[in-house]
């Protein structure tokens, strides 16, 4: 629900590309996409899931491409719930911490959002 009325903010739906009322909660593919704007944000897609689960890239280790993308100066969220069996905060923090990248002594100093009302 929290992370549902995120993505409905006017300026989250601009950064995702997403078309304006295009929030989808059913689980349902989109059924329009362009190049450059995708018709719907979904939580989570099962076709997707079943892809993904399917090349074994969950056992793979990715922090080298997060790494990557922070020294690129690109935002990165790393999310987890916090009741999440697979993926859970503690473990996701652990490996962001040990991240090395240009703004490691900076964010050294950052604190984790662990909840949040907005």
């Amino acid at each position: 629900a929290g992370l549902q009325k995120h993505v409905e903010l006017a300026r989250v739906r601009h950064e995702l590309r997403l078309r304006r009322g295009a929030i989808n909660t059913s689980g349902s593919p989109s059924t329009s996409v362009d190049s450059k704007r995708v018709d719907a944000w979904q939580e989570c897609n099962m076709e997707m899931n079943v892809a993904f689960y399917m090349t074994a890239d969950m056992a793979k280790p990715y922090n080298s491409y997060v790494t990557d993308l922070q020294n690129d100066d690109l935002r990165v969220l790393i999310y987890a719930g916090d009741a999440d069996l697979m993926c859970n905060w503690n473990g996701n923090q652990a490996w962001t911490r040990a991240l090395e990248f240009w703004h490691t002594r900076s964010c050294a100093q950052c604190q984790a959002v662990l909840s949040s009302t907005r």
